[in-house]
């Protein structure tokens, strides 16, 4: 199972601290405003039948969620100092490569913040 809180400390590790942290904070950010203003415009279009604004705003509504949970890891490893230490040892392409494809759950709706609920849970 992907570990959502190991997938931040890698990409930290692979990328750096400051370019990933960005890109999580501009990547919720970012999706989360265009997504509210793109359902806004999609509710206002309701009256000529379901649109794409709507969908669309739907969907990078989700992903902006989908990078909270790795926001909020990405700042708890860079303040703590440990992302060498919960990336782990196993750096290799074969490991990049592998984590590359496993964030591709971004795209799906939610799945990020659920598993890092469940993840939460657990410890």
């Amino acid at each position: 199972m992907l570990n959502v809180r190991r997938l931040a400390a890698i990409d930290m590790q692979l990328h750096g601290t400051r370019v990933i942290l960005w890109e999580f904070g501009l990547g919720a950010g970012l999706c989360v405003a265009f997504g509210v203003l793109s359902v806004a415009l999609g509710v206002r279009l309701l009256r000529y039948g379901l649109n794409w604004q709507l969908f669309l705003g739907l969907g990078l509504l989700s992903v902006g969620v989908n990078y909270l949970p790795l926001v909020i890891h990405g700042l708890d490893l860079a303040r703590r100092g440990t992302v060498r230490e919960e990336a782990g040892l196993d750096t290799s392409p074969d490991a990049a490569r592998r984590y590359t494809v496993l964030q591709l759950w971004l795209l799906v709706p939610f799945a990020l913040v659920a598993l890092a609920l469940a993840q939460r849970s657990q410890r």
